[in-house]
């Protein structure tokens, strides 16, 4: 499917309720590059994971859990919520820690991004919705 297609059914059903009907081309536009979406991360890397630790509840950990979740971080580029699920079960589930690798997990990002059309631009949106 093209992207002034995607454009044009979502202009035209407006799935998210954002009034499309009553927007300029530019509105549209806009509305849809604004960062104002909740998304899944794919992976989180080794750093990221690693820097998610809290150091008082790491250093309470026994050696053998320290070895574990330092094991588990290092392999990096995992799946978020696999990352968390596993962590949970060394860390308590209320850690500051679990909260942040929650968190890492998450990305804001636009309408846009979300419907893989990159940054649209009003003259797109004028072409999807003479086309539509």
């Amino acid at each position: 499917m093209a992207d002034v297609d995607k454009l044009r059914i979502e202009i035209n059903d407006d799935p998210l309720s954002r009034g499309y009907v009553g927007m300029s081309d530019q509105e549209i536009a806009e509305s849809l590059n604004a960062v104002d979406r909740v998304a899944d991360r794919a992976s989180l890397g080794s750093d990221e994971i690693l820097n998610a630790f809290d150091a008082t509840e790491f250093a309470e950990l026994s050696a053998a859990q320290q070895s574990v979740a330092i094991g588990i971080a290092q392999l990096g580029q995992a799946n978020p919520a696999v990352i968390t699920r596993t962590l949970s079960g060394v860390f308590s589930g209320a850690s500051t820690t679990i909260a942040a690798l929650s968190a890492s997990g998450q990305e804001q990002i636009s309408r846009s991004v979300e419907l893989s059309l990159g940054r649209v631009a009003s003259g797109v949106v004028a072409e999807a919705r003479k086309n539509g």
